[in-house]
């Protein structure tokens, strides 16, 4: 996939300037930075007519309000099927909630398609279809996610900001290995805008209880190519507690297991990256080298992951229940069928070692994010949609 030069000047005149990048700006070599394109910006518009078959475009928010124990899951993607049957915008929105304290979740699904014509992005950068809108158009937010739809009877509504919090610098990371994109061999990306916004708004079922967030935790992803992975894990946390209960300042963690094809028809090996911010600092570990060295072992509940960053190791264990997971389908580009269990209210216990001696450990306070997305489905999962 490359930009025209026409679109290639458009796109210039809409990104900062970054001279340290230049040159690097078409959809599969781009930079990550979270204030340069294509970050914050779709890919699709700017797409040729044959680039745009096959190809599909994503944006997952995960709102997660400890004080209350209630999550809020929105996931807009945007596909195109190779043969040019399939043109559609998918949202998906899931709540979850533990009623009173309740170890018990309630977890409830909306779905919602239209099709792919409604699909128009503003002059400001904002992307908007019929009733719902996404602006992810500043360099440094805030950013806003508005919409509703109607899913079974029931209408669902959100208006939520999204915004950074002060004197946090901007946590991007990009969770493929960019090694992998010079050679062009990889076209699938995958980049955390934002890993620890804050978020102020509410979600509402019409007739039913009104949810607001204040200060909740926020999460963006921003994901395109021309195909889903093979599979995936997916951890996030950034609400954590030391082991006498005491809330953690300035940690956040991140990281996804992934299985991706590559551009001549084979899988790559599966590859983890991490992102975990500790002690003022961002670790990113995702090169193609800490991908390697990386040890990660999951199954249907659990996914169990240690990483090595100079004298730093950071170990952790994340798992869920059953009955802690939303479950639906996505279509591939090509027409097959993937399986994906996302949870909010996951357990994430994080040990942190300084030269092979233990330093601190955490857990969750009220849940971290867990999501599988498998080509085989977890029969212990229920089926939202």
């Amino acid at each position: 996939m490359t930009l025209d030069p026409e679109q290639t000047a458009k796109l210039r005149e809409k990104a900062p300037a970054n001279p340290a990048e230049d040159g690097a700006q078409s959809p599969l070599r781009s930079t990550v930075d979270a204030g340069i394109w294509p970050g914050r910006l779709a890919v699709y518009p700017l797409l040729s007519k044959p680039e745009q078959l096959g190809f599909h475009e994503t944006w997952t928010i995960r709102v997660q309000d400890s004080e209350h124990t209630r999550g809020f899951f929105l996931r807009v993607r945007l596909l195109t099927s190779r043969n040019g049957f399939q043109k559609q915008i998918v949202t998906r929105a899931v709540l979850f909630s533990r009623a009173g304290g309740s170890r018990e979740p309630i977890v409830q699904g909306f779905s919602s398609q239209q099709e792919l014509r409604n699909f128009r992005v503003t002059d400001t950068g904002q992307i908007q279809f019929k009733e719902q809108s996404l602006d992810f158009s500043a360099a440094e937010g805030p950013w806003s996610v508005q919409g509703s739809m109607l899913s079974r009877g029931q209408r669902l509504l959100w208006d939520l900001n999204l915004a950074r919090p002060d004197g946090r610098e901007p946590s991007a990371s990009s969770w493929v290995p960019l090694t992998l994109h010079k050679g062009r061999l990889l076209q699938n990306r995958s980049v955390t805008l934002a890993a620890d916004w804050l978020a102020h708004g509410f979600c509402q079922v019409q007739g039913e209880e009104r949810w607001d967030f204040s200060n909740a935790r926020v999460e963006l992803i921003h994901e395109y190519g021309p195909s889903l992975p093979e599979s995936w894990t997916w951890g996030h946390c950034a609400d954590f507690v030391h082991e006498d209960g005491t809330p953690a300042e300035d940690l956040v963690f991140e990281g996804c297991t992934l299985e991706l094809p590559l551009a001549l028809g084979l899988n790559l090996p599966k590859l983890s990256t991490f992102a975990i911010r500790y002690q003022g600092k961002i670790h990113r570990m995702n090169s193609l080298w800490a991908s390697l060295r990386s040890r990660v072992d999951s199954g249907h509940h659990h996914w169990k992951f240690h990483v090595d960053e100079g004298e730093l190791s950071f170990r952790g264990d994340v798992q869920a229940e059953s009955r802690d997971f939303g479950g639906f389908t996505e279509e591939d580009c090509d027409g097959s069928i993937i399986h994906i269990a996302t949870a909010l209210h996951a357990r994430l216990t994080l040990r942190v070692y300084r030269n092979s001696q233990l330093e601190r450990t955490y857990r969750s306070a009220a849940g971290a994010a867990l999501e599988f997305g498998t080509r085989s489905r977890n029969p212990y999962v229920r089926d939202l949609f």
